[in-house]
């Protein structure tokens, strides 16, 4: 075979009965629109390839987003949750030092009179404490929601265990003698720990709540 740009051309030889070669046969033929049949069928095949690869490139883009979309439904779920937490929170934790405080107050108001210097530095002593306890306890949940946010940092600190079991304990004293419920310290004085006080008075609180929920 012969071949051109766009001519082919196929010489046969011609043999007679005895095998000799006695011609030859020259056909011709035009291959133009056969190469650019092929050219265009090569082109098409390579977009395919190009095609194929950029669908793989957005099949697997799509798959990360939709990981990052399930990722941010989860966190928006659990923020959610969170939210709720808190509010459930403020308002379990904070109606009972409240409520103390109020009714220390309205008792001294209406009978100041009848109140020794003892009964008031006593009464004062009280509402002093829980005055300080809630703004503990507000602290520590401002500090907690922040934590859920990702815009707080622990800081960790040498601290006394039975300093912040006493933090706690005083601030649920009030609401365990109105329920007759009994709330003991038992953690040692000579317990330190390296950690965020806030942190670990937020997980002795819940611990208590714990508590308090199965005694219901």
């Amino acid at each position: 075979d012969v071949c051109s740009s766009d001519l082919e051309i196929t010489i046969s030889p011609f043999l007679d009965n005895n095998g000799k070669v006695t011609h030859f046969i020259a056909i011709k033929k035009d291959i133009t629109e056969i190469k650019e049949s092929e050219e265009q069928i090569q082109r098409y095949i390579e977009e395919i390839y190009e095609n194929k690869d950029l669908v793989e490139q957005n099949a697997h883009e799509l798959v990360e987003l939709n990981v990052k979309l399930e990722q941010s439904e989860e966190k928006l779920q659990e923020l959610n949750a969170n939210k709720d937490r808190f509010f459930s929170i403020i308002a379990h934790d904070l109606k009972n030092p409240f409520t103390a405080l109020i009714g220390y107050t309205e008792m001294m108001l209406s009978d100041i009179n009848d109140f020794s210097q003892d009964e008031i530095f006593e009464y004062m002593t009280t509402i002093h404490k829980t005055s300080q306890n809630v703004l503990s306890l507000l602290e520590g949940l401002l500090d907690w929601s922040r934590l859920q946010l990702g815009s707080f940092t622990l800081e960790a600190h040498p601290l006394n265990l039975s300093e912040i079991g006493k933090k706690v304990y005083d601030l649920y004293e009030n609401s365990a003698n109105q329920k007759e419920t009994k709330l003991i310290n038992a953690l040692e004085n000579n317990v330190t720990l390296f950690a965020d006080e806030n942190a670990v008075f937020t997980t002795l609180r819940n611990l208590v709540e714990i508590g308090r929920a199965s005694c219901r």
